[in-house]
């Protein structure tokens, strides 16, 4: 994705580059990072890895599906599970379904609270409700989606606590309206390790491009006894502003040091310009 090739040439600058739309020269635009042709190879693996498990091992195929808003996210969700063989959302297991006339489309759920920690970084400002649309027809945007990106802030970013409060709030909402056995969702490395967080997971890196199942077990309390989600009509902006999210805990921006040398750095990291370090890396 663009996010992480940007990272390659000028390093991670939260005080400068990060907090642009993309580098000066128009070169590249990483505002919503989309995937690169990299990006896209690693989502067809993932694809094959699925399939394999589906055809070969007789996995059983998610019956929900959820996705960040993030372009990247949105994009690598498509190259993952279109064309599969999603099998019937009626059973839990398809290993014994030889019906291919009931294979379903994917059709995932766009959900705002799982995108990636939010804040000063453009790559993870999302894009309009419009251009979602557009760009992924097919998918179910929740109602709560505002057209424009309402929760992103260009001086602040989430910490890792106000980051995990969000999952969690996100978990109680799945919880809440949704009845599934099986349930996918398509993130980010930030976002993913919130979640294992959120569940009492043990810390695990997931890797670009990769697939960890999560078994959760779930008891849902009643909605006078204080401990649960009630109705789960929480919004997206009182997930962020809530007790343990307020935004006034969020990191601060950072200032860059008098001496850096914000014009050169490509050029001191690998002795070349950002468009020759893309043909290079991209093969354009």
């Amino acid at each position: 994705m663009w996010t992480g090739l940007t990272y390659a040439p000028f390093g991670r600058k939260q005080c400068h580059y990060s907090v642009l739309d993309g580098d000066p020269n128009g070169t590249m635009i990483w505002s919503d990072a989309h995937l690169t042709h990299e990006g896209v190879r690693q989502a067809r693996e993932v694809k094959a890895f699925w399939r394999s498990q589906i055809d070969e091992q007789k996995m059983a195929t998610p019956q929900s599906f959820y996705v960040s808003p993030l372009d990247r996210t949105l994009r690598t969700a498509e190259e993952t599970f279109a064309d599969l063989d999603l099998g019937d959302p009626d059973r839990a297991s398809q290993s014994n379904d030889d019906d291919k006339d009931r294979r379903r489309a994917y059709l995932p759920v766009v959900k705002e609270l799982l995108r990636e920690t939010m804040g000063i970084h453009t790559c993870d400002r999302r894009s309009t409700k419009s251009y979602i649309r557009e760009h992924y027809p097919s998918y179910a945007i929740e109602t709560s989606l505002t057209e424009a990106d309402e929760l992103w802030l260009p001086d602040r970013r989430e910490t890792n606590p106000v980051l995990t409060a969000r999952l969690r709030r996100l978990l109680d909402d799945v919880v809440v309206h949704d009845s599934s056995t099986w349930i996918s969702m398509t993130a980010h490395s930030g976002a993913i390790g919130a979640l294992l967080r959120a569940v009492g997971h043990r810390p695990f890196q997931l890797q670009t491009g990769a697939v960890i199942p999560v078994l959760v077990r779930v008891e849902k309390a009643s909605e006078t006894d204080g401990s649960g989600s009630g109705s789960g009509k929480t919004t997206d902006h009182q997930a962020v502003n809530d007790d343990e999210g307020r935004q006034d805990e969020w990191h601060t921006k950072p200032e860059c040091r008098h001496d850096l040398d914000l014009g050169n750095i490509g050029w001191q990291r690998w002795g070349k310009g950002l468009k020759e370090f893309l043909e290079e890396i991209e093969g354009r």
